[in-house]
């Protein structure tokens, strides 16, 4: 299989879905070519060229902060904004939005769950006081 560029490029940044890094390294078990490719692409960074894609992909320019996600959990963002990080990460696959996701959904699961023990626990510290 031939790979372009932009995704060896990404595929050194860690920037591909799963999959896609998967079957690259499946890849590079047999081709030498592509070895040597990416070789060639590491030897380029370090003498300082560098292509405005892959700084753009290492910024992580397209990125929404962490802050814009879960305000998106949150349901606090507009439609449009919400299209964008949902496109962003289930169609573009970006793996660092990905693990922010994933992260700030597990910190809201245990906010609900220490929520709902919270106020259980005043409702049962309280009941003997309505009892009187």
């Amino acid at each position: 299989m031939t790979y372009s560029l932009a995704q060896l490029e990404a595929y050194l940044d860690e920037d591909l879905d799963a999959g896609m890094m998967s079957n690259i390294e499946d890849t590079l078990r047999e081709d030498t070519q592509l070895l040597q490719s990416l070789s060639t692409i590491l030897s380029q960074r370090e003498s300082g060229v560098h292509s405005v894609g892959s700084v753009w992909r290492r910024a992580s320019i397209t990125c929404p902060s962490r802050e814009t996600i879960a305000d998106s959990l949150l349901g606090i963002l507009s439609d449009d904004h919400n299209d964008y990080i949902h496109f962003h990460i289930n169609e573009v696959g970006c793996r660092l939005c990905q693990a922010h996701l994933d992260d700030l959904t597990a910190q809201q699961d245990v906010n609900q769950e220490m929520s709902s023990s919270r106020r259980k626990r005043y409702f049962e510290s309280t009941a003997g006081y309505l009892k009187k």
